[in-house]
């Protein structure tokens, strides 16, 4: 009697104890809620990266980069064909030609020339050739004329007004030119302050 008396009481306890012990271990998941977030709701999780995306680097000289770019366009469109479309492009990166902003290409086209951004023209695959003999070059698409690229871009600067600009046109393999000069800035106005080479292709 007595051993089945103490064998009911240790089963009693046993059952007591993990009753408890299991609301004890589930209690705390219960209470889980994002401190990063005070007004999110339990179990809620904060999707926001620990460390925010850094500002661009904007580049200081940017603007009088551009003016001293337009400067050398302008001077170099001088002696372009008005009868055909040019395109014009204020540098080179990983992704291809740079198109000049809106405002440039209208004050270029403001001296009689038909411009478009460089991105607009038709421009050769690598090895894709017109006959036999000539590769495609660069083209109109509307037209299906041969054009150029009118590029320059700074790739110095000297001092705070003075560049040196690398200038150009290209119209496909073997069918382009350009050099590099250095400019210089006075009285607000820009000007050629010595030619230092040519190269043709």
């Amino acid at each position: 009697m007595r051993i089945h008396l103490l064998l009911l009481a240790c089963c009693t306890f046993a059952a007591l104890f993990g009753c408890s012990n299991q609301q004890a271990t589930q209690a705390p998941s219960a209470q889980v809620s994002d401190k990063s977030n005070p007004n999110a709701e339990p179990g809620a999780h904060d999707e926001t990266p620990e460390t925010a995306n850094p500002d661009p680097v904007v580049d200081p000289r940017a603007d009088d980069a551009l003016d001293a770019t337009t400067f050398v366009l302008q001077w170099r469109l001088r002696n372009a064909n008005t009868d055909k479309t040019c395109f014009i492009s204020t540098g080179r990166s990983d992704k291809g030609w740079i198109d000049p902003p809106e405002a440039t290409l209208a004050l270029l086209a403001s001296a009689g020339h038909s411009l478009r951004p460089a991105s607009a023209a038709r421009l050769p695959k690598s090895g894709e050739m017109e006959t036999e003999n000539r590769f495609r070059g660069v083209e109109d698409p509307d037209t299906g004329e041969r054009s150029y690229i009118y590029y320059a871009h700074v790739t110095n600067w000297i001092d705070e007004n003075t560049a040196e600009i690398s200038y150009g046109i290209y119209g496909g393999p073997l069918a382009g030119g350009g050099g590099s000069l250095v400019v210089e800035k006075k009285d607000g106005k820009w000007s050629i302050k010595e030619h230092k080479g040519n190269w043709v292709s």
